[in-house]
């Protein structure tokens, strides 16, 4: 399957940017149904990275809805997986050179995942770390503070609101670096 091409190639290359960016290429080369098919590739990288860090990680996992929504029965969310049962985790990965607008809902994840019992982890790899959303990121992990000069109130209280949902947000570079830890 796709984690063992992904294994394979992994170790054949050092992960800078632009053998990442390569890799990303053949792996989609692979794929038949669209040019950027990024969304598996990402799961596969952080399933991947638990397995290197040896932590319990389930996948295709479904968990109840407890919003109530009219003409909506047994709602639910699955996740990109479940993190030694602690955390949910959600992948974003917008692939490199792509169109269209899907980094729009990545702001969003905290209301989308604010009805689940645990927090959630969420992973930004290849655009969505390093093009999209990146003063959003960094505002919410930390990094940095606000630069609002008309509303930055707002911005911190919107910052602590989704830290009651979002326990991290890791990015794929993070990642990059465990996997050169792992492979030396």
């Amino acid at each position: 399957g796709s984690a063992e091409i992904y294994r394979e190639l992994i170790l054949k290359n050092k992960n800078t940017p632009m053998e990442i960016k390569d890799l990303y290429r053949q792996w989609s080369k692979k794929s038949k149904k669209r040019k950027f098919k990024s969304e598996n590739l990402g799961e596969e990288i952080v399933a991947l990275y638990y397995e290197f860090k040896n932590i319990k990680y389930e996948r295709n996992i479904m968990v109840k809805s407890s919003r109530k929504e009219e003409n909506v029965d047994n709602k639910h969310h699955e996740p990109d997986g479940l993190e030694d049962n602690l955390f949910y985790v959600e992948v974003k990965m917008r692939a490199y050179q792509s169109s269209g607008t899907a980094n729009e809902k990545i702001p969003s994840v905290a209301f989308k995942y604010a009805d689940l019992p645990n927090k959630i982890k969420l992973y930004l790899l290849a655009d969505d770390e390093h093009k999209y959303n990146t003063y959003w990121s960094k505002l919410v992990r930390g990094d940095i503070e606000s630069s609002n000069k008309y509303n930055s109130e707002f911005e911190n209280k919107y910052v602590e609101l989704h830290k009651d949902v979002i326990e991290k947000i890791i990015y794929g570079s993070e990642i990059a670096e465990e996997f050169e830890k792992f492979l030396k």
